[in-house]
């Protein structure tokens, strides 16, 4: 177990939930779980970076064959679903999603999934993430990004207004920029992604709207 990280928001059994419900809110908003756009074969590898409980590959292990690889990462295993209660297909593995990304997994995946790194990644510095999710990625592979745009919050009640004082507060003191939902595009390009798909879909789900990106390495 790893407890080098400082992951800001817990990871007790009520933000385990917390996430199980944002999972839930993406689904219903988007209309998927994995993007119907990247075609889906047997025997191929996917991977989930920041997993979490591992909700998200817990979701796609039910609506692709059992022959698909499912592997989740994350810095920390203290939220990682019990061996019993994920598929065989499925593992999980702390790796740390800033470091240099180990031999045996580099260009090894078909699809690597990030969700919600807003509040991870500070002073908007998304490079070294982007680095580790291509370096996971296969020539050809598909990258996809689910992340909220917290900069356009619906704000309404004396509470509400209180809350986003502590939050925007909290942001200054922790340097975490939310306009990092949207990746950078000097780092896109650097990392040499083609961005097949950069959308904010319409309409507010809970009090954020969610960001997606949908980008494929090229094959050289």
């Amino acid at each position: 177990m790893s407890d080098a990280d400082d992951y800001v928001l817990g990871r007790e059994y009520s933000e385990g939930l917390r996430l199980e419900t944002q999972h839930l809110l993406f689904n219903i908003h988007n209309g998927y779980t994995i993007d119907p756009k990247i075609p889906i074969s047997p025997g191929m590898k996917i991977a989930d970076i920041g997993t979490g409980t591992g909700i998200w590959l817990l979701d796609v292990a039910r609506q692709v064959p059992s022959t698909v690889q499912l592997d989740a990462f994350d810095i920390s295993d203290k939220q990682f679903p019990h061996k019993d209660s994920r598929p065989d297909n499925m593992s999980c593995r702390i790796l740390d999603a800033f470091s240099q990304v180990p031999d045996e997994l580099i260009g090894v995946y078909d699809v690597v999934h990030l969700r919600l790194w807003c509040c991870i990644v500070r002073d908007c510095n998304t490079a070294a993430l982007i680095q580790h999710a291509t370096q996971l990625l296969k020539p050809g592979g598909y990258l996809q990004w689910d992340e909220a745009d917290l900069d356009k919050m619906h704000i309404k009640g004396a509470e509400a207004e209180a809350v986003a004082a502590l939050s925007r507060t909290a942001q200054a003191i922790t340097h975490f920029d939310y306009s990092a939902a949207a990746l950078p595009p000097r780092e896109e390009a650097e990392a040499s992604l083609d961005a097949l798909i950069k959308a904010i879909p319409y309409g507010a789900v809970y009090h954020w709207t969610p960001a997606s990106l949908l980008a494929r390495k090229p094959v050289v």
